[in-house]
């Protein structure tokens, strides 16, 4: 199971991302390059984000793309 799988049992919303963006921030002033490591963070969150809000329209509108 990957990290997108994983992220998508446990119904994260987006404070809870940007909670956890806070949370981590440290970890970002410990790496070379910040601002990198923390776009590569922010892209899996958005790929989570738009599968998750893709798949709710599909369920509602029962349109497969």
């Amino acid at each position: 199971m990957d990290k997108e799988d994983e992220l998508k049992e446990i119904n994260v919303d987006a404070e809870d991302v940007l909670e956890y963006l806070y949370e981590i921030s440290d970890k970002y002033k410990k790496t070379e390059d910040p601002i990198e490591s923390m776009k590569a963070d922010l892209r899996t969150m958005i790929r989570y984000f738009k599968d998750e809000k893709f798949d709710k329209i599909n369920d509602k509108l029962g349109v497969e793309a």
